[in-house]
């Protein structure tokens, strides 16, 4: 049978009997309000600005490109509006137009994929209201019927489409529902309306709906009340489904056919069905009495196979999720995956389009606390959606700790806020608002302004950065129940976002019984036959008591063939009378147990199996009837697939899913104690998506949709002779691609792009080396010649071919300098020769000068690897002067402007990749609309180390940067972890691979300055494209390793002074200068402090700094480093003085003190009166001699 036929046949075993309650069955009533709308974990990995994987973020406020799969979570509360249980939730996402949707679930609060509950205990019939009595053709529905259908849908048609198109949805604007639904001021307060004010519809066909059956008028012209008439009770047969379309029993809908009439003319509505696990729909015919409460859900395998192979319809508009019966106090989640198809995902809101999403939550009646009380009203009576959006930019969520509270219990409320655009949010205000009447204020974090006459809580952040985030908390006493519920509101403001953005948490006040229900067999697995015993728990998770009354009762459904063996029951140990039939449904009405407030209750029985029973696996179903005390009514709680139990057969063990999974991959791979030959199937999100059969132990399931970011793979195992078996643990997929998961996922000992080398960048989802034919170590040609240099067609180690002809006589300009092939161009020492590059003599391979030392910075001739002249120089003990190490953070971060906004400039401000000019009105920093693309900080920077070097010959340069490897050239990008230019920096933390150190570029010398000038003169110095390694210039990428950096200088530098005849007297110093803090995971602190005892102070200079905590970070590691603290500034001239001051101060110049202040060897040389007779300049008897010594300042002598 296919896949569907068997989930279809499973499900059919599972629901088998559990559908009729008895005649006096009561149920449940609530609303719901949605507390959030909100990114998920891996979404966040994917666009956070400083480490998120995607490649976007150049035409978009956020990291973001096309062909990204993001997610969305929505969570809503159920709250009590007259009962504890309701008939029904419904969600509705609205699909942004630039986004094709990719995947959908329903979840629980740990992510796992639930299905949906079947729909509230209703009436199969019209129920307590009375018939509507539709004109004919029209028959009476049945709202047993009218809730049945759950499960995911979704819309293409125009009249589903967000209402306003141009902004974000609230409670406040929409479609104004006049005449409002008759029972919509029970909830409009609750969602902050004021009494009586407008509510509104946010699409057409919800509006239409409740025109015709949730508001009051007559039949025809004026709108409202066009079906019926009254605006609750019943809907016509067939008509009156939120999710009424072609896949659903209740599938035909009101539709408008003139300005003023909406008419029940036979049109099938809008809702497509999605396949999902546990979905349901109706059976039944047209009511012709009240009927009696009963669900009359079965299960439907129908429906759209959504996956990222098989995304919904370009044009999908709405997804809305029937998620089934409500229950006040626990929470309800679902997720939307999206793919991206264009920037911004929503091009029509606000002026310019934003990266934002929206979603509503609204449900219907209660279900039935009797014959006569509750499940008597459609849906569209309490039609007042729930609004909440999200925006990509900004995370901002408010949790609370308890759903469930009473007076006297504290609540701690938790502010999480993190900026996830790439430009600065300034002047932000966070406020958290709590009710008055309802808590109390105890505390909280941050030191925030508190006014407990108003319940508002408020903190200022001048500047939150990209990828900052705060964290707060709040700790309140309930003090009163007020309406049932406390909201808490938080509301970000900033001068980027004035409109501000706000989300709730929820909590019911009140004491309210919460039953979990569960069902045990022992065995789990029997032959037919034999009997089997079962323990049924009923939890009470609540912090309400329950009670028996005259109408409580516990009710198990067992598989057809399963009977309860006379005598064998018992509750809580004790025995009680048999359960009344007929099997396979037993009903306990004697000897029962109420559980308290956080106890549990046991019912056991035996369950004999009958001998005729087929081969398979059996679930039953456990119902309850007990009195909420708290809430002074009665509820219904029912729970199926419960107590699996094999007949006829073991189950096999459940496989083990091998982790882990990242994003793009498309295969599974996993273990399994069964035998060869083991059936197993891999499950995503709980849908089958592959098979495969195990051999030696293993397995692996190839061809899947490719996965995403938080979905849960699972799989089972069905050996020969033997039943499947319960699903395996989950493994949650990595939104991480495997080259930037934190994994070494290929065993080489490296994790991750850049250290990795099968890592092509972020995104590659293979971190498996294979090395290019130039480096494998075999002759791939055939010419007797194996790799780089030996093969002659090899340019590099990283060449990846072996054939063809050298590049000095393949017609080819290979270096792009204008000139091919041997003689015409210069890098060619014949035709044979494997490369047209022109290396310096330092960088070429070969021992020069003969001293059996070859190349920077082995060479003591060469002072970097673009030095073309191998020659040792001479010390020259006479010119002693200060060595400054020049620490130049070369972090992605410095191609971003100097206004603190963290504002990519579109380069860096190189002849090769210039970006364009700042306006003034962006960022009016020194230099901007110059017309110029000078104001990176990596431009800036250059700019002022340029005029130091240029102006202080007095002391000794070296230069030194974040490590970076040689990467084919490319301008950067706004994603600050890509290449720029020729070289690509660090990874995330811990910077495996090598990057968490720093590069020599340019060693102490003499003569070296015009290197280091070059490495900062905004050009490559390369004639044409710089093949890897010859791009001459500072680039900025990756992340920023101090530390590491630190600790290089600080092996360089000793091995200098070791060498250094005069170290004790000439002054050694390293400055750094960096935009940021450690992003490696080191402490450059001590690293700071290993330099300072060995007697290099470290001077720190922020540039275009403007974080507090981040200045609190570089001042630590300049008072590690023996120099106070920090010097921040903020553009080239400011950077050129605070260095010239370092400098000024570490020249040697003489003093008259008795010392060799100039490591010279001479003393006090520069004052040659010094010794000199003098007089004190009178004649005659007031004349004195005497001899000039040194002045007490040493800048001089005096007689």
């Amino acid at each position: 049978m296919t896949e569907r036929q068997r989930h279809t046949w499973f499900a059919a075993v599972l629901y088998a009997g559990s559908a009729l309650v008895a005649a006096n069955a009561r149920g449940d009533s609530v609303a719901q309000v949605q507390t959030s709308k909100r990114i998920t974990a891996e979404t966040v990995a994917l666009i956070d600005p400083e480490s998120g994987t995607s490649t976007g973020g150049g035409s978009s406020e956020v990291r973001l490109a096309v062909g990204d799969v993001i997610t969305f979570r929505f969570q809503f509360t159920p709250v009590p509006n007259g009962a504890v249980r309701g008939l029904g939730g419904y969600i509705t996402d609205y699909i942004p137009p630039n986004t094709q949707v990719v995947g959908a679930r329903i979840v629980d609060r740990f992510g796992n994929t639930v299905t949906p509950r079947p729909g509230g205990l209703t009436a199969d019939g019209w129920g307590q209201r009375g018939p509507g009595n539709f004109p004919p053709p029209l028959q009476e529905g049945s709202m047993s019927q009218l809730y049945a259908d759950t499960g995911i849908f979704f819309s293409t048609d125009p009249r589903t489409a967000r209402n306003p198109s141009d902004q974000l949805i609230t409670v406040f604007n929409g479609i104004p529902m006049n005449p409002p639904p008759t029972g919509g001021n029970q909830l409009d307060e609750r969602l902050g309306i004021p009494n009586g004010g407008t509510l509104y519809a946010h699409n057409q066909w919800d509006w239409v709906q409740t025109m015709a059956f949730g508001t009051k008028g007559e039949l025809g012209p004026p709108v409202g009340g066009d079906i019926r008439v009254d605006g609750k009770g019943n809907t016509p047969h067939r008509y009156g489904s939120a999710v009424a379309g072609p896949d659903t029993w209740y599938g035909l809908e009101a539709t408008q056919t003139g300005a003023d009439l909406i008419e029940a003319a036979g049109n099938t509505g809008p809702w497509q069905r999605i396949y999902y696990p546990g979905s349901t729909t109706g059976v039944g015919s047209a009511a012709t009495g009240a009927g009696t409460a009963t669900r009359v859900g079965v299960p439907t395998a129908a429906g759209w196979d959504l996956s990222v192979d098989n995304p919904l319809p370009v044009g999908t508009n709405a997804v809305r999720y029937a998620v089934g019966e409500l229950v006040v106090g626990e929470e309800y989640f679902a997720e939307i995956s999206l793919k991206v198809l264009g920037l911004p995902l929503d091009p029509g809101l606000g002026t310019s389009g934003a990266n934002a999403n929206c979603a509503e939550v609204f449900g219907g009646d209660g279900s039935a606390t009797s014959e006569t009380k509750g499940g008597k009203d459609n849906p569209w009576r309490y039609f007042v959606p729930s609004p909440a959006c999200v925006r990509l930019d900004l995370l901002f969520e408010v949790d609370v700790d308890k759903i469930l509270a009473v007076v006297g219990d504290q609540l701690t409320y938790t502010i999480r806020v993190k900026n996830l655009s790439l430009s600065n949010h300034t002047n932000v205000v966070i406020t958290d608002t709590y009710e008055t009447g309802e808590v109390s204020f105890v505390s909280a974090t941050g030191a925030p302004a508190v006014d407990t006459g108003t319940g508002t809580i408020t903190w200022t952040i001048p500047t939150l950065a990209p990828s900052d985030e705060y964290t707060f908390t709040v700790v309140v006493d309930v003090t009163g129940t007020g309406d049932g519920s406390t909201l808490n509101r938080g509301t970000f403001v900033s001068t980027e976002l004035p409109a501000g953005f706000s989300t709730i948490a929820l909590t019911d006040l009140g004491q309210r019984a919460l039953l979990h229900l569960d069902l045990t067999p022992s065995p789990s697995a029997a032959m037919p036959g034999a009997t089997v015993s079962f323990t049924g728990t009923i939890r009470n998770d609540g912090n309400g008591d329950t009670a028996i009354d005259g109408q409580s009762a516990y009710v198990v459904t067992l598989p057809p063939g399963f009977s309860i063996v006379p005598g064998t029951s018992r509750i809580d140990g004790s025995p009680v009378p048999d359960p009344t039939g007929p099997g396979p449904r037993y009903t306990y009405t004697s000897g029962l147990v109420a559980p308290a407030a956080g106890a549990s209750v046991t019912l056991t029985f035996d369950a004999a199996i009958d001998p005729t029973v087929s081969t398979g696996i059996y679930t039953s179903c456990l119902e309850t009837w007990l009195r909420d005390v708290g809430f002074g009514k009665d509820i219904n709680d029912a729970r199926c697939t419960l107590g699996a139990i094999a007949v006829g057969a073991q189950r096999s063990d459940p496989p083990v899913v091998q982790a882990p999974l990242v994003t793009g991959d498309t295969c599974v791979s996993g273990t399994t104690t069964e035998a060869d030959g083991t059936l197993i199937e891999v499950l995503v999100n709980g849908i089958i998506r592959g098979t495969a059969t195990a051999a030696g132990g293993t397995w692996t399931v190839c061809g899947l949709p490719a996965l995403y970011g938080g979905q849960h793979v699972t799989a089972t195992a069905t050996a020969p002779g033997e039943l499947q078996s319960p699903e395996s643990a989950p493994v949650i997929v990595d939104g991480r691609y495997a080259c930037n998961d934190g994994a070494d996922n290929d065993g080489d000992g490296i994790a991750d792009f850049p250290g990795d080398p099968g890592c092509a960048d972020p995104v590659d989802d293979d971190e498996t080396d294979v090395p290019p034919e130039c480096s494998d170590g075999i002759d791939n040609d055939g010419d007797g010649a194996t790799d780089f240099p030996d093969d002659p067609s090899c340019s590099n180690a990283d060449d990846t071919t072996e054939s063809g002809l050298p590049e000095c006589s393949d017609g080819i300009d290979n270096d792009g300098d204008g000139a091919a092939d041997f003689p015409a161009d210069t890098g060619c020492s014949d035709a044979n020769d494997a490369n047209e590059i022109d290396f310096a003599a330092c960088q070429n391979g070969v021992d020069d000068d003969g001293d059996g030392f070859v190349d920077f910075p082995d060479d003591p001739g060469c002072h970097s690897a673009f030095d073309d002249d191998e020659v040792d120089l001479s010390f020259t003990p006479g010119d002693i002067r200060a060595r400054m190490l020049l620490v130049f953070d070369t972090s992605g971060s410095m191609n971003w402007n100097t206004c603190g906004q963290n504002t990519f400039t579109g380069g860096d401000g190189s002849l090769e990749c210039p970006g364009a000019d700042v306006a003034c009105s962006e960022c009016s920093a020194s230099g901007c609309g110059d017309g110029m693309a000078n104001d990176s900080r990596l431009a800036k920077v250059k700019a002022g180390i340029t005029n130091v070097i240029s102006g202080f010959g007095e002391v000794d340069y070296a230069l030194m940067r974040f490590h970076q490897r040689a990467t084919a050239f490319a301008c950067p990008r706004s994603n600050a972890s890509l290449g720029a230019g020729g070289w690509q920096g660090g990874g995330a933390a811990p910077c495996g691979g090598g990057f968490a150190a720093g590069d020599l570029l340019v060693s102490f010398a003499d003569d070296n300055k015009n290197t280091i000038l070059r490495w900062i003169d905004g050009q490559s110095n390369y004639a044409g494209t710089p093949p890897p390694g010859m791009d001459w210039e500072l680039r900025g990428t990756g992340t920023t390793p101090i530390a590491g950096t630190l600790a290089s200088a600080l092996a360089y530098l000793s091995s200098v002074q070791a060498a250094d005849p005069v170290v004790s007297c000439r002054p050694y110093r390293v400055i750094l200068v960096t935009d940021g803090e450690e992003t490696c995971g080191g402490d450059p602190e001590a690293a700071a402090a290993a330099l300072l005892a060995a007697g290099i102070p470290v001077h720190v200079i922020g540039f275009a700094t403007t974080d507090p905590s981040i200045v609190a970070n570089l001042d630590a590691i300049a008072t590690a480093g023996g120099t106070g603290a920090a010097i921040v500034v903020s553009d080239d001239a400011a950077l050129s003085a605070a260095m010239a001051d370092i400098i000024t101060d570490t020249v040697l110049v003489e003093q008259c003190n008795g010392l060799d202040d100039d490591c010279d060897g001479e003393i006090d040389e520069d004052f040659p009166d010094l010794g000199a007779t003098c007089d004190n300049g009178e004649l005659g008897v007031c004349r004195t001699t005497g001899t000039r010594v040194c002045r007490a300042d040493g800048a001089g002598t005096t007689c």
